[in-house]
């Protein structure tokens, strides 16, 4: 491809949703500059589990950081070439991350059990980017999540009616099930390899 401490207040809404064959129950709590979800998850003959999705602050760098790279040495390996690897791990150490979010880009993380297990930021309110989630944490809905919390807080925040992102080869169909679209074919810099991608919302 942030700043306050969190507060959790009190639920205000409900909500009840099957996703694969996952029964979702959904706390929503939204306030002016804050996002705030918590959600558990149950699956046949196992304990549910509950997630909490928060937005992202500095003092969460040193672990956005280690979330993204230990998943992207294997996640993504097929996209790197020469030294993109090493490029995009500089591009993801706990600094640019604080960078990033004082320069207004915005991060929400999920957490289970107060460990990050899934992240996502914004750039100007369209361009998603970092999305990641712990691969032991995959196939439980946690990115669509991170995503849909950070499609409702962007469209709150003024979003212009799109969403872009460069998609690496292993996220492609995930972002096409969620209706983006490729708008160009793949491209190559500083050694990586990625598919720009668009979504445009009514």
């Amino acid at each position: 491809m942030v700043f306050l401490c969190l507060i959790i207040y009190p639920p205000q809404h409900f909500r009840f949703l099957t996703l694969n064959s996952v029964r979702y129950r959904l706390i929503r709590f939204r306030k002016k500059y804050k996002v705030t979800s918590t959600f558990e998850l149950e699956t046949k003959g196992s304990r549910v589990q509950q997630f909490r999705i928060r937005k992202g602050i500095i003092d969460d760098s040193v672990e956005i950081s280690s979330l993204i790279s230990r998943n992207s040495k294997v996640l993504l390996a097929d996209d790197f070439e020469d030294d993109g690897l090493d490029f995009f791990l500089r591009s993801v150490e706990a600094q640019s991350i604080r960078e990033y979010m004082e320069q207004g880009f915005r991060y929400l993380v999920a957490e289970y059990n107060d460990v990050i297990v899934g992240v996502i930021a914004i750039k100007d309110f369209s361009h998603m980017f970092h999305l990641f989630v712990d691969q032991d944490y995959h196939q439980r809905g946690i990115a669509k999540m991170l995503w849909q919390d950070m499609r409702s807080y962007s469209i709150e925040k003024g979003n212009r009616g799109f969403f872009t992102l460069n998609s690496t080869t292993y996220a492609l169909p995930i972002y096409q099930r969620w209706g983006f679209e490729i708008t160009s074919e793949a491209k190559r810099a500083y050694g990586i390899r990625y598919t720009p991608m668009k979504l445009i919302i009514d």
